[in-house]
């Protein structure tokens, strides 16, 4: 049993009792997106497919196998960057970055939907098997760890010390041989799942009857809804998401209510 004795703490004791947990990929994901270049979106796959497009309107009926042309291209380009590397490798790296907005749409069930697009393909066309990119911290040698970027001499020496102890004593997944060309991978990955996202949206609006405009410059691909299309879109979109029957009214929930049984 321990004695409480005097609990009260100078502020100075107490700063000197707080401590900071620092995961081991953190310092070095803070240095790579410090040099990352501005955007990943929209992807270049855009701009090769609709610029071989003669500019104009496009009605659905010539529309719509565009947009699944186009479809089929981008999960094709994403296939190959994830088949590269294992799932536990896609994950372990997915887990450890901020769902953010990729456009200007700030709406978090967009980047829901695209974050759950691309964890869907990494668990479709990965690796099943192990792959040389990432290990266990205490069977490797700790200078792979993260490209060695956590052995600098930017990062400070004691601290580089407790990493490298760590890692020997403890077993971890840790990434292997991972710095900023990695990380721009993985955001090219997510713009292209986005990019998917996207395309199923605009679909949705075609084949509701919108033309397809197809432009030479960006966003290279734009629809013409009409204002009744676009008003019964919105008031789709913005349903109350609590109400107890289905979006499309065909099935509900159960209702807590007391029937009356009728009787002779």
């Amino acid at each position: 049993m321990v004695s409480k004795g005097n609990t009260h703490k100078t502020p100075s004791q107490e700063n000197e009792d707080r401590q900071m947990i620092i995961e081991y990929y953190q310092l070095t994901f803070a240095k790579l997106h410090s040099q990352l270049p501005g955007t990943f979106f929209p992807p270049p796959k855009r701009a090769s497919f609709w610029r071989m497009l003669i500019p104009g309107k496009y009605s659905p009926p010539r529309a719509l196998p565009l947009l699944d042309l186009y479809f089929q291209e981008l999960e094709k380009e994403l296939a190959l960057e994830l088949s590269q590397q294992s799932i536990a490798y896609w994950l372990h790296l997915y887990r450890r970055l901020a769902p953010y907005c990729i456009d200007s749409e700030q709406r978090p069930g967009i980047v829901l939907e695209t974050r759950a697009i691309l964890e869907a393909a990494m668990q479709k066309y990965a690796q099943l098997a192990p792959c040389s990119r990432i290990g266990l911290s205490n069977e490797v040698d700790s200078s792979r760890i993260l490209n060695r970027m956590l052995l600098d001499e930017d990062i400070p020496k004691d601290l580089r010390s407790i990493f490298k102890k760590f890692f020997e004593n403890n077993s971890m997944l840790v990434l292997l041989e991972f710095g900023k060309k990695e990380l721009c991978q993985f955001y090219r990955l997510e713009a292209l799942a986005h990019e998917i996202w996207s395309t199923i949206a605009k679909r949705r609006i075609i084949a509701k009857g919108a033309p397809l405009i197809v432009n030479p410059d960006l966003p290279y691909i734009s629809d013409d809804r009409s204002r009744e299309l676009h008003k019964l879109v919105a008031i789709y979109d913005s349903r109350d998401k609590t109400f107890i029957a289905s979006a499309t009214g065909t099935m509900f929930g159960d209702i807590s209510r007391p029937y009356t049984s009728v009787t002779s």
